[in-house]
């Protein structure tokens, strides 16, 4: 889950692909991380997530669990999504 080429501090106009390094498999396993992290029907979600930047991103969340279409996690699973992300790097 983590970016391929990580800035220091990452900021809501990098872009995915051109800032962030993420290539057409990093963004599904991204998808993917995101279905399991917010708890979201992959048949309900009607659309792939946008590959802009991270504020496009984080709307498309935001409309997603204010939609009820999906479920905003506790710290505890970000965590724990954080921690597996960083094991998958090891």
């Amino acid at each position: 889950m983590f970016a391929p080429e990580p800035s220091e501090h990452a900021h809501l106009d990098a872009r995915l692909l051109e800032d962030l390094g993420f290539d057409s498999m990093r963004l599904l396993e991204l998808a993917f991380n995101l279905e399991d992290l917010f708890t979201m029907d992959p048949a309900s979600m009607g659309e792939a997530p946008p590959v802009g930047t991270v504020s496009e991103l984080s709307e498309y969340l935001a409309e997603k669990v204010c939609t009820n279409e999906a479920t905003l996690p506790t710290m505890d699973a970000v965590e724990a999504a954080i921690d597996a992300a960083a094991l998958h790097f090891l």
